[in-house]
């Protein structure tokens, strides 16, 4: 057999098993909305909307598996922010001012942790996630926090992609 025969033959057999798979078995996006309670504190609220709109940019550039949409009622999975914070650790040891840093308050910032958390519901699943990701990882701040969060919720949806919007009328 020439190689030119064996690449062909592979070739027409990889085609034939795509063809092969039922439309039914392709996974279609999910559908979510994101959202954040409309009560608390202007500033606290304000930073939530945002995350809200960090979140659902970062899951929509996730075209394979995400469709954001605007409406409750039509999506599989609800997604809400129910807190936005910045921690500080009280002590970091071994960290001084670098060369050219001023030594009052400089420590603090650079370690800080961003941390935006949420609650995840789809038919009878729950659960609450927030961000792993920390400031110094990388310097876009909250969009990377969001960023890490559309990375645990595409984890969480292939890990319970069979339980998703199992009661909803538009799988």
């Amino acid at each position: 057999m020439t190689a030119n025969f064996v690449i062909a033959t592979l070739l027409a057999a990889g085609s034939a098993l795509v063809a092969a798979v039922p439309a039914s078995q392709i996974q279609k996006p999910v559908r979510v909305f994101v959202q954040t309670d409309d009560t608390g504190v202007a500033e606290e609220l304000a930073a939530r909307q945002t995350s809200v709109k960090d979140l659902s940019e970062a899951l929509a550039s996730h075209k394979k598996l995400f469709v954001v949409v605007d409406d409750e009622d039509k999506s599989e999975i609800q997604i809400e922010v129910i807190g936005r914070g910045l921690t500080v650790p009280k002590v970091v040891i071994g960290l001084g001012p670098r060369p050219g840093e001023s030594s009052i308050g400089s420590a603090p910032t650079k370690n800080a942790e961003l941390r935006i958390r949420v609650t995840v519901t789809s038919s009878d699943l729950t659960a609450e996630l927030k961000n792993k990701n920390k400031a110094n990882d990388n310097p876009r701040g909250w969009k990377s926090a969001a960023d890490d969060l559309a990375n645990q919720l595409d984890k969480w949806v292939l890990e319970n992609r069979a339980a998703i919007g199992r009661g909803s009328s538009f799988n």
